[in-house]
């Protein structure tokens, strides 16, 4: 019997065999390696996994896929494992372990920040994600897909997008385009804050009002003239909107005011 695609989980499945070819090129897996596959589905890419590897944890959340996907895979190195991701303790894992998933798009970001809060687990994390959050993802400033995100991001990760990936290459269609990305977890950030906490609420802050100038939009964080006072020292125009500051630069404004 079909199995019926639930919208709920964002369920599109990878049918192109050039395209699951590349994305297990891409991996660049060894024998050595503990992958955690999020989200294995029909067991697509689970089956191309699992004999490179030296262990394949698999965790999903769909119980109709369970059944089908532990008959397909009796006698391998696979340990399926029927839960939520976003409920599974990350620290029973392994350390040094890699990361494989086509991941929903609804649930993308909390699965990436809980990946990240566990980073110390993991070496890299390679996904498939829509095109747009990709992008979002790896935005640099001064561009329209640049965020609070691509912060995040960038103080705790290297990540690129490997190559792109047609609506045509799933059941069923998305109605975007995809990529697929590498996500490569620092153990420590490229230059650090002070204050953690700070930098992503002053960066939350200023993209909350990216139209504005920063001045305004971190105005109902910080006191406005403190912040002018920073701004000057460190060279920043007070002017800038969020979207046009690096996050080096509030980096250096967080160490400023910290």
């Amino acid at each position: 019997m079909p199995h019926k695609i639930k919208k709920q989980f964002g369920q599109n499945f990878l049918t192109d065999k050039l395209i699951k070819d590349r994305i297990i090129r891409e991996c660049h897996l060894t024998e050595e390696d503990t992958i955690l596959e999020i989200g294995p589905g029909q067991g697509a890419i689970t089956e191309l996994i699992a004999p490179r590897v030296k262990k394949l944890i698999a965790v999903e959340t769909d119980k109709d896929l369970i059944a089908p996907l532990k008959e397909k895979l009796e006698g391998s190195n696979v340990e399926l494992i029927h839960q939520d991701i976003l409920t599974f303790d990350l620290n029973t894992l392994p350390d040094h372990v890699k990361i494989i998933s086509n991941l929903p798009y609804n649930i993308a970001t909390p699965i990436i920040e809980n990946v990240i809060l566990h980073k110390h687990k993991f070496t890299d994390f390679y996904m498939t994600v829509q095109l747009e959050y990709g992008k979002r993802l790896t935005a640099q400033p001064n561009s329209k897909s640049y965020g609070s995100l691509s912060c995040f991001i960038d103080y705790h990760t290297q990540t690129e997008i490997l190559f792109r990936i047609s609506n045509k290459a799933f059941t069923p269609q998305p109605k975007v385009q995809s990529c697929f990305c590498r996500m490569h977890l620092l153990p420590k950030p490229k230059t650090a804050a002070n204050d953690e906490k700070l930098l992503f609420q002053i960066i939350k802050s200023a993209f909350a009002g990216r139209r504005k100038t920063i001045i305004n939009s971190m105005g109902t964080l910080i006191d406005k003239d403190k912040l002018k006072d920073v701004l000057t020292n460190i060279g920043i125009d007070a002017k800038t909107r969020a979207e046009n500051l690096s996050l080096d630069d509030y980096i250096a404004i967080t160490n400023a005011l910290a």
